[in-house]
């Protein structure tokens, strides 16, 4: 599956992951990417320890803090803005975050999910309670 082939790719050995050039995260990032537009289900929070770093550290500081910006993503990433945007709306399209009721026109924030759950849960039924007191 597409955590597979992103967990298989990330292991390289320390000596190969430190002889990368710079064409080589450009490269990195176009098939993080890619792989990212590929699939169709939904990431879940626990999917993210298979994706390769930065990428990996990124999302687990915006899931435990709960929000990241625009600016501090791109930070942690090392990449420009337009990259970050493209990434970010992946990820919103993926349901792993979703753009905050506080972005504005200077900056853009992000809130993670608990879940990838997103069908809205419905209220029970008023008689639930009876028949489950009987």
């Amino acid at each position: 599956m597409w955590w597979q082939k992103l967990s298989s790719k990330s292991e390289k050995s320390e000596s190969a992951q430190s002889a990368n050039s710079a064409e080589d995260a450009v490269f990195d990032f176009a098939r993080t990417l890619e792989e990212l537009r590929e699939r169709k289900e939904d990431i879940r929070p626990s999917d993210v320890v298979l994706f390769p770093e930065p990428l990996r550290s990124t999302l687990n500081f915006a899931i435990r803090i709960g929000r990241i910006s625009l600016t501090e993503f791109a930070d942690m990433m090392k990449l420009d803005t337009s990259q970050t945007r493209q990434l970010t709306d992946l990820l919103v399209a993926r349901n792993l975050l979703r753009v905050s009721a506080f972005s504005n026109d200077k900056e853009t924030f992000f809130e993670s999910r608990l879940s990838a759950m997103t069908r809205p849960l419905g209220r029970p039924i008023n008689d639930i309670w009876k028949k489950l007191d009987e």
